[in-house]
């Protein structure tokens, strides 16, 4: 079950780079640069990292746990973690995760979700598109590199934003007024 909704909501993603891959897209280009290059960023967070195995995820997760770092999601099979904010409880993020494997059970990637705690549908303080600007500043902090670069999307809420560093592709959009969806994946890996 998550894995038909993690590929149907990832489809749009994925077409969105197909459409975009033409050899004179700036994003192309970028790909193509970044993979010359050789250089691997496999770190994505927590310690977990592309190639760890299945079993070694759970154990990550397991550990942190304990430490009361991140907690079972209670949405869909993912993962929960709190990023605290600066000011009020209403300021932090929360984080899903969950990764997607290669047939040998190995990271190739990971589908995360973001939402503001303090989100309802009457504060638009707490929208997505708020969320999307802070996010964006985060993950330049949490990974350096490339900047994002906006491409445009047909659907509801807005741009794709995309950075690629070596092997490692980062993309971020809005899901809906709560939600950013943000898609990790390893560009070398196979499936």
């Amino acid at each position: 079950m998550r894995r038909r909704i993690s590929v149907q909501v990832f489809g749009v993603l994925g077409a969105l780079f197909f459409l975009y891959s033409c050899q004179t897209s700036e994003y192309a280009k970028l790909e193509k640069a970044e993979l010359a290059k050789g250089v691997r960023y496999d770190s994505l967070f927590h310690g977990i990292k592309f190639g760890t195995s299945k079993g070694d995820f759970y154990q990550i997760c397991w550990d942190k746990n304990k430490e009361g770092i991140l907690n079972a999601g209670g949405y869909k099979n993912y993962i929960r973690y709190e990023l605290k904010g600066d000011t009020a409880v209403a300021d932090h993020i929360i984080m899903y995760f969950y990764p997607d494997y290669d047939t040998d059970e190995n990271i190739t990637g990971m589908d995360v979700e973001f939402l503001y705690s303090g989100w309802s549908p009457g504060n638009s303080v707490y929208y997505s598109d708020k969320l999307m600007s802070a996010l964006k500043d985060t993950l330049m902090t949490w990974y350096g590199g490339n900047e994002f670069l906006k491409l445009p999307s047909e659907e509801e809420f807005g741009e794709v934003l995309v950075k690629v560093d070596g092997n490692r592709r980062i993309a971020i959009k809005q899901k809906d007024d709560q939600r950013v969806q943000m898609k990790i994946a390893d560009l070398t890996a196979t499936k």
